[in-house]
């Protein structure tokens, strides 16, 4: 199997998992108050990222040949996609696609919620720096992880403050023994 195809099969991967959303709302492309446009930038990246990568690297400009990156990018973006589905199927219906919550909304502290408060963007970032991995190109490199990176960011920031907003100091406590992206770090 050649590695565009098989990076392509990725893309169709991490796509697919929006099928495994449980519940009317996760489902839902309504954003809530609290969006704040978060979700159209996230799709705004993505699409930027599938279209500029392949053409950055098809203009050879900045190339790096390695069949070890490329593989590297792989097991990262195959574990980004592990990530993402694990805090979909812990959070359940919760998962939404847009900023909101429930009326009878919790704050979940099982799984990869017991260390991080966003699993779901781990995976999906760690899938995008697998992803500029694979293009092995170094403007793909340094270009997508950032501009996925700066989205998730204010994507996490504008959560935070809806959830502060609705589940209150219970959610303000669970902040103060995780973080936000990275085990013990970030």
């Amino acid at each position: 199997m050649s590695i565009t195809v098989f990076r392509y099969l990725l893309f169709i991967a991490y796509f697919c998992l929006e099928f495994l959303r449980r519940g009317d709302k996760a489902k839902s492309i309504k954003a809530g108050d609290s969006d704040h446009y978060s979700s159209i930038l996230i799709v705004a990246v993505f699409i930027i990222g599938m279209v500029i990568s392949p053409i950055l690297s098809a203009t050879g400009i900045g190339n790096i040949e390695s069949e070890w990156l490329v593989s590297v990018g792989f097991a990262l973006a195959i574990i980004g996609l592990i990530v993402r589905y694990s805090a979909m199927m812990t959070l359940g219906k919760y998962y939404t696609r847009t900023l909101l919550t429930t009326e009878d909304h919790t704050i979940v502290q099982s799984g990869l919620y017991a260390y991080i408060r966003h699993p779901g963007y781990t995976g999906s970032i760690l899938f995008w720096i697998g992803i500029a991995l694979s293009w092995h190109n170094v403007w793909v490199l340094v270009l997508i992880p950032l501009l996925v990176f700066i989205t998730y960011v204010y994507r996490v920031s504008s959560e935070e403050k809806m959830l502060i907003g609705g589940l209150g100091q219970s959610y303000v406590e669970y902040m103060s023994h995780t973080k936000k992206l990275v085990p013990y770090i970030y």
